[in-house]
Formats: C-alpha cells, sequence, structure tokens
C-alpha cells in the first residue's frame, strides 16, 4: 500500500476515565478516492472513538495526513 493512499491504524487510545483501548482511526486521506473524508475531518466527527469502558464518545488525538493529487 502507498503512503499517499486513504489508511488507517491501531492506535492506543486513553480515555477521560483512565481506561486505554485500542480503536482504528485514519491516518491517511487520498482526496480523490476518498472526498466525503475530509467534510468529515472538517466537521470534527473523523476518528471518533468510543471507549469501551465508561462508553464515553471523544476524538483521537492522531495527526492525518492529507493527500491531494489533484491539487
Amino acid at each position: 500500500m502507498s503512503i499517499l493512499q486513504t489508511s488507517r491504524a491501531t492506535e492506543r487510545i486513553t480515555c477521560d476515565c483512565g481506561q486505554a483501548f485500542s480503536a482504528e482511526v485514519y491516518r491517511t486521506i487520498n482526496l480523490s478516492s476518498d472526498p466525503s473524508l475530509l467534510d468529515d475531518l472538517l466537521a470534527g466527527s473523523l476518528n471518533q472513538v468510543r471507549c469501551g469502558f465508561c462508553s464515553r464518545q471523544l476524538a483521537a488525538d492522531t495527526p492525518v495526513y492529507i493527500h491531494d493529487p489533484a491539487a
């Protein structure tokens, strides 16, 4: 897989309740193949994860790289 393609990775997240868990998050977005993900990122809904212990939803503090081949 190319590093310029949309990709996800498993990240270790620590919730405000103190519990740590693993979650799949986006690391790279290719706007040519997945343009709707930019809207999700700008709306704050990309990489939202839910704690399996307390059910709190939180944003993963994961950097997201954007590749826009057309630009």
